[in-house]
């Protein structure tokens, strides 16, 4: 088995490869209001030309609260689907494939009171309990999600 081979993950995707860019934190979103910039579509279609066969992002917020840091993007509704499509065809343009990161419980407590995770259970807050806030709130369910078809 090459790392250049395909591999078949349990959903069934199939990665062209076995290389993959790690998430990392980009902090290349829109300041002000999360969405995806210019120069996000430009490093990950830069990525995307390097070979690698899955590009893990850095956080993508579902909540404003939620963050990791400044410059993560957020995507909390329909009016933010135009930019995502564009990031992701950037990145996907020469066969990668794209995973969404998401902060969840491990946002700092100077960016979110209370995170959005997808459970309510606290992170183990051990020696760095001041960074660290108490609870989440546990994610919603959506009945439809984001980039379902209208």
């Amino acid at each position: 088995m090459s790392i250049a081979s395909p591999l078949t993950l349990r959903s069934g995707a199939t990665l062209p490869n076995r290389l993959a860019k790690a998430a990392m934190s980009e902090v290349l979103g829109d300041p002000r209001t999360g969405a995806v910039s210019e120069a996000m579509v430009r490093l990950y279609e830069r990525w995307g030309q390097s070979g690698a066969g899955l590009l893990i992002t850095g956080n993508v917020m579902v909540d404003p609260g939620g963050k990791g840091e400044p410059g993560n993007v957020v995507l909390t509704d329909r009016s933010d689907l135009a930019g995502l499509r564009v990031w992701a065809a950037a990145g996907k343009a020469h066969g990668a494939r794209m995973w969404i990161n998401h902060a969840g419980r491990q946002s700092p407590r100077r960016l979110s009171k209370v995170p959005v995770a997808p459970s309510a259970v606290a992170i183990w807050r051990g020696i760095r309990a001041n960074i660290w806030p108490r609870r989440p709130r546990a994610a919603l369910v959506a009945a439809e999600p984001i980039g379902a078809a209208a």
